[in-house]
This record gives C-alpha cells, structure tokens and sequence, in this order.
C-alpha cells in the first residue's frame, strides 16, 4: 500500500505532467512572453519549478547544491525533454523513503536542516502548487484558460 507521502509525490508528478500537456497548447510566444509577474515569463517559472525539485531530488541523495540556475526554458519542448524524466526520478526517490526517515540537508545559504521525507514532500508539493497558479495567472492574463490540476481532481481522477 502507498504511503501518504507517495501519494503526494504521485500528485505532484500528475499535476506537473497535466501543466507541461497543457501548455503544448499555448504558442511559443505565449510561453516566453514577459508578463512582469514573480517571474518574467511561464518559461522562467516553469524552469524554476524545474531548479527547484531538481535541488529536493539531490538533497534526497544527500547532495545540497548551492545554487538554481535563474535561467529559462529554450522552448516548451526543451522544458519537457528535461522535466519528464526528473520527475520520474522524484517518484522514484520518494518510492525509497519512509515518511519518517530524517534528510539532512544544506539550503542555498548554506544552513543545515533536518526534516522528515513527509515534511519535505509536503513542501515540495506545495512550493508547485504555488507555481503552478502562477502559470494559470500568466495564461489567464493572456486569455487562456489554465490547467486543471487541483488535488481534489487528481485524487477524483486517478485514486477514485
């Protein structure tokens, strides 16, 4: 039986996938555009999402890097060529841990922090569920609709 904690790594890799599936729906200049918002552009969130659980997914192996890159996507398809399989590597990671086990880790100051693998999935489901509304802000703004990838529907559509 799946854990609490790998439920939620299987949400965020859905709500991830069902994000990325939407935008190769929106044009290129749809995707880069700068929209003045917490980042310039869906392309620069999106790659933040991707810096962000890239740096989990080495913490998890007892790696803390130092820095994101700050960068943005190429295009949707460089976002999806690089993001798919490092969220199969996220589930993968998480598949391994019990929602007990301790992660000590470094942040990008440098400070140490323990947290259990339940806490830390917990952010980083949050951290992109945050993101992802930005997205859905950034559509919007440009007179698009954004994904659906509320929780509820996740657990509606895939557990239900």
């Amino acid at each position: 039986m799946e854990s609490r904690m790998q439920v939620l790594a299987a949400y965020h890799q859905w709500a991830q996938l069902k994000t990325i599936a939407h935008l190769k729906g929106v044009s290129e200049d749809v995707f880069q555009k700068d929209l003045g918002n917490v980042f310039p552009s869906i392309s620069h969130t999106l790659m933040h999402m991707y810096d962000a659980d890239k740096v989990w997914l080495s913490r998890f192996r007892g790696v803390s890097p130092a820095s994101l890159s700050r960068g943005s996507f190429a295009s949707l398809q460089d976002a999806e060529q690089r993001y798919i399989p490092l969220l199969d590597e996220l589930q993968e990671a998480f598949r391994n841990l019990d929602e007990q086990d301790v992660i000590s880790y470094h942040n990008l100051k440098g400070d140490a922090f323990q947290n259990t693998a339940y806490d830390l999935i917990q952010h980083v489901v949050s951290h992109g569920s945050y993101h992802r509304g930005n997205i859905t802000s950034m559509l919007r703004q440009q007179g698009i609709p954004g994904p659906a990838v509320d929780y509820i529907i996740y657990i509606r559509e895939e557990r239900s």
